[in-house]
């Protein structure tokens, strides 16, 4: 069973786990952040009308 886990943890790329994290934590405070200021059509476009 440690093999197996070994494996999976040398075969994930955190990097690429990490980056999306990061862009969709930057994407969402964003949009919140432009729904307090008042720019609710633009938060809009950005989240896809939701």
């Amino acid at each position: 069973m440690n093999d197996l886990v070994t494996k999976y943890r040398d075969n994930l790329d955190t990097s690429i786990v990490v980056s999306s994290i990061t862009a969709a934590l930057i994407i969402g405070v964003s949009i919140y952040g432009m729904r307090k200021m008042g720019f609710r059509t633009a938060a809009q476009i950005v989240s896809a009308g939701k």
